[in-house]
């Protein structure tokens, strides 16, 4: 029988492997134009011309989508990178526009959203690549500014700075925590809001920890604060995962049948692979010496949340599941353990 091995220098994950996905998102409105639920189609179409007018000269011919008329699959890639919510996938009249990796979503509540999302931890990339952008948008039109309240907004929550810095991690201690509503109710009050990455994923600890501050503090100094206490939150789920995980089979059993599961399956569905998946990590975290690292862990998330498995299966006419499960198996067998 292969024995699982505690504590392994090996499988140590480190911070920038536990963050699956880093996002930066700057809401932004402009003085000359009503807010978006006042506006007129004709408002909201040359808003779009124009918009794209000055990001074809960083980018020749970005694409313009309107975000209702995407396929499913798009859609759900959009969604699983955090551009967009569910609810905004079915709104008329709002678009969007792609220049490099950077997403500008056009008369959602805002007139831009924009939008950049990396895989891993890496906020500060991504903070560079939407100031960027914002300071492009901005020679089109002065954006809505209060000398007191800082940038306007319809939701007021995203008054003040209109920033939020947003990191997609798997929390397992304090998701198996029998307190976790409660440390998810204190770090909420330390500017922390937590929510569960996707609700319908049982038994699955993936969690979007985003900032909820936008006011007495700079945009830069919020990062710094907080990339720190994105840190502390992982350093202390380790801990409870430990505390939770000593002498307990039922954890062992889990990361034994998932590691079975996905790598002989011949079908197997979205949610049952992501739940598969986020057993592995609870191993991985516990430093358990298994065959797989994280990098290869996060690749599969990676292949899996895209449009990878529908488009493969609509070009070779097979299942999806059949596909998910072909594609888990070579991505496992590929890839070094982390020395």
């Amino acid at each position: 029988m292969n024995k699982i091995v505690r504590n392994s220098e090996r499988n140590v994950i480190k911070y920038r492997e536990t963050v699956i996905l880093s996002k930066v998102t700057i809401y932004r409105n402009y003085s000359r134009l009503p807010f978006v639920d006042q506006m007129t189609q004709d408002q909201k179409r040359n808003l779009e011309s124009e918009l794209l007018r000055f990001t074809a000269k960083r980018r020749k011919h970005p694409p313009l989508f309107s975000i209702k008329n995407l396929s499913d699959d798009d859609k759900l890639m959009y969604i699983s990178r955090g551009y967009f919510d569910t609810e905004t996938s079915v709104k008329n009249d709002v678009a969007m526009i792609l220049s490099d990796e950077t997403a500008i979503i056009l008369n959602s509540i805002n007139h831009v959203n924009i939008v950049n999302a990396v895989e891993g931890f890496g906020l500060k990339s991504c903070y560079k690549k939407v100031k960027e952008m914002e300071v492009k948008l901005g020679e089109y039109d002065k954006y809505l500014l209060s000398a007191r309240y800082g940038y306007m907004s319809p939701d007021l929550e995203l008054c003040g700075l209109g920033v939020k810095y947003s990191v997609l991690v798997h929390l397992s201690g304090i998701g198996r925590a029998v307190n976790h509503k409660e440390i998810i109710n204190r770090l909420y009050e330390r500017g922390y809001e937590i929510k569960g990455w996707n609700p319908g994923l049982n038994g699955t600890y993936y969690f979007e920890i985003s900032t909820r501050l936008n006011y007495g503090i700079s945009e830069t100094d919020l990062l710094t604060r907080f990339e720190t206490g994105i840190k502390e939150i992982i350093d202390m789920d380790r801990i409870l995962l430990k505390e939770i995980a000593q002498n307990n089979v039922d954890i062992d059993d889990l990361i034994y049948r998932s590691i079975g599961i996905l790598k002989y399956a011949k079908k197997i569905g979205h949610e049952e692979s992501l739940f598969h998946l986020s057993n592995l990590r609870t191993g991985l975290e516990l430093g358990y010496d298994i065959e797989y690292n994280i990098e290869q862990i996060n690749n599969i998330h990676n292949a899996l949340t895209g449009t990878n498995v529908e488009k493969i299966a609509e070009t070779e006419n097979c299942n999806s599941s059949v596909v998910r499960a072909s594609l888990i198996r070579e991505l496992l067998s590929t890839g070094g353990i982390n020395v």
